[in-house]
């Protein structure tokens, strides 16, 4: 009987600070989040924590960035052969 694995992708939502969404994109990694953003991957760990950082929300113009993690779990594809034990 096959297993199921997990496989965890993140979300990485950027709006403006008018609402609008700027950036709306599923990532495999925190990694690739960093490097499609321009973002280093510190700030990246910080964002996707569930207490999101208060030292950069004063600003006005400061876009809304929202990383969430999405579990999806995974059937994997394969062929299965029997051989009987001799």
């Amino acid at each position: 009987m096959p297993r199921t694995l997990k496989n965890h992708i993140y979300n990485a939502t950027v709006k403006s600070h008018t609402g609008d969404v700027i950036h709306n994109k599923d990532y495999h990694k925190l990694q690739d989040i960093a490097t499609d953003l321009g973002l280093t991957n510190a700030m990246v760990y910080e964002l996707s924590r569930k207490k999101p950082p208060q030292k950069y929300t004063n600003y006005v113009y400061y876009p809304k960035i929202n990383i969430t993690k999405i579990h999806k779990t995974i059937k994997p594809v394969g062929i299965y052969i029997d051989v009987p034990v001799v």
